[in-house]
């Protein structure tokens, strides 16, 4: 929806979930099925021009998750571009995020993120910090001071490890951008 509201016209969406795209018609969004993302875009002749994933690549195997960024790829115009939501292993409480769903099997930092868009053969890969946003100006204005103050605090501590804070995001999530 936020897309449609934004201009953008030609939009589809797939999930696995029957129930996920029951609330997506429900919600008045006619373009979206049920389908298997390899199997989509194994099968789709279409290209995107973008293509997104929202809490998605770290349900998949090292493996699964190579083979999809491929098929992302080939199914992305020149120039396209993959955008993912994911969670942060480097971030602060990582385990409440990256191990809060069982079902959670690839789970990527700065780092790895950046290694696996590049051997998935993008142009360009880039991490980026996902933050989290409260409702109400106060309220955002004091999670903003004590943000800073946790990072401060964790870039001591990596620092007094002998490790470089560089490349080291603590946010909760990563937003990962892969240009075709």
């Amino acid at each position: 929806m936020l897309l449609r509201e934004n201009g953008y016209e030609h939009t589809t969406g797939i999930d696995i979930s029957n129930e996920q795209i029951e609330t997506a018609h429900s919600l008045g969004l006619k373009d979206v099925f049920v389908a298997d993302v390899f199997d989509y875009l194994a099968q789709n002749p279409n290209k995107f021009d973008c293509i997104t994933g929202i809490d998605i690549i770290e349900h998949f195997s090292k493996d699964e998750l190579v083979r999809l960024l491929e098929l992302i790829k080939g199914s992305l115009v020149e120039n396209g571009t993959a955008i993912f939501r994911t969670p942060n292993m480097d971030g602060l409480l990582a385990s409440v995020y990256a191990y809060g769903d069982f079902t959670h099997a690839s789970l990527l930092n700065y780092s790895s993120a950046m290694q696996i868009g590049i051997a998935a053969g993008f142009k360009r890969v880039s991490v980026l910090p996902s933050y989290v946003h409260v409702n109400g100006v106060f309220k955002e204005v004091i999670r903003k001071l004590l943000w800073s103050q946790f990072q401060l605090q964790a870039k001591m501590i990596l620092f007094a490890s002998g490790r470089s804070t560089q490349g080291v995001l603590l946010t909760p999530n990563l937003l990962i951008k892969l240009l075709n």
